[in-house]
């Protein structure tokens, strides 16, 4: 009998030790990965010409939001990964970069999750501050759905940002045919991402950075019109929207709480929100 009590001692102190050493593993039970899927300049009548995309936003929670200004991607993806509204963050061009690490990236690693980035912008070297980043300039978005594939395996929260619906806007217009066809395209890559996240159990968040104006034939949106600023923004329907936050209402900065709430958390008070 004192061989069983000195066992069970032991075993308490065991746990309680493994508990201040590793209290993430213990105290928040494995979770799935989750992945932010960034369409860079979608627009939210790009939905028309993406079915695969409309019928996931159909099947989740699916919200039009309002993108921050200056709406310019440093801008916003600096909104997203820092949950702070310009005026704070202070990215407001593409040359600025933060004194610190951006929120979601201390975040996870204060609580042991792997934040990786897959994108093709060198202004959003603040990306730099994932656990395990890629860039490179003038790359597909099939070859970044390829490099997001890679990180599923590792990676707790995977933040892609898709560039070439941007870059077909800029050059010949958001309702161009060339923009269309390039939405088929898109549409595609898509689908095989999202059948390969949820083979994988991943949550999938999908969102622009930006809308997208016709301007003599061009793209453009760095401006206060409805065409640049409204986004689509698609929550997977097994993430559940922190209680502080107003559905009705969303931001860009809310991701992350959004992301802190899967996991156990409460960062609203950290956050914009």
């Amino acid at each position: 009998m004192n061989i069983e009590k000195h066992l069970a001692f032991f075993l308490i102190i065991a746990i309680a030790a493994l508990i201040v050493l590793y209290p993430q593993p213990l105290l928040h039970p494995a979770k799935s990965k989750i992945a932010v899927i960034i369409i860079d300049g979608f627009r939210p009548d790009y939905l028309n010409y993406t079915a695969n995309l409309a019928s996931f936003a159909e099947s989740n929670e699916y919200f039009v939001i309002n993108t921050v200004e200056p709406s310019i991607t440093p801008t916003v993806h600096a909104s997203m990964v820092s949950c702070q509204l310009p005026a704070n963050h202070g990215i407001v061009d593409y040359s600025t970069q933060f004194s610190g690490t951006p929120f979601l990236f201390k975040w996870g690693k204060e609580n042991n999750l792997l934040v990786c980035s897959a994108y093709a912008k060198e202004y959003l070297n603040f990306f730099d501050n994932s656990y395990k980043f890629y860039y490179a300039p003038l790359v597909s978005d099939k070859f970044l759905i390829e490099k997001t594939k890679e990180y599923v395996e590792e990676c707790d929260i995977i933040i892609a940002s898709l560039p070439e619906t941007d870059s077909i806007g800029h050059l010949y217009g958001p309702s161009s045919e060339n923009t269309k066809e390039l939405l088929k395209e898109l549409d595609n890559n898509f689908a095989d991402l999202i059948d390969y996240l949820r083979s994988k159990k991943v949550k999938i968040i999908v969102v622009s950075d930006h809308g997208m104006c016709d301007v003599n034939g061009k793209g453009i949106h760095n401006i206060s019109e409805e065409c640049a600023l409204k986004i689509p923004l698609i929550i997977d329907k097994n993430l559940t929207i922190p209680n502080e936050l107003d559905k009705n209402n969303l931001k860009l900065t809310n991701i992350v709480p959004i992301i802190c709430n899967y996991y156990g958390f409460d960062c609203t008070s950290e956050c914009d929100v």
